[in-house]
């Protein structure tokens, strides 16, 4: 008769397993803009071919550049 008592080696957390932790720590963002905006934005991301994240660190990089 199977108890999870004698049950007991079923597996569990194994060193290196899961994704490994980022570098920097993550900040999560929340704006409202106008739908025009939102899509000049995600139109721009699929040109760069990056993700919006990097797309908006690199539009920041640039406009800091010019200052």
């Amino acid at each position: 008769m199977n108890t999870k008592e004698s049950n007991s080696n079923h597996g569990g957390v194994r060193k290196g397993a899961g994704r490994p932790r980022l570098n920097e720590p993550r900040v999560t963002i929340c704006m409202s803009m106008d739908e025009e905006t939102a899509n000049s934005f995600k139109d721009l991301t699929k040109e760069l071919g990056k993700s919006q994240p990097k797309t908006l660190k690199t539009l920041l990089a640039s406009y800091s550049e010019r200052a």
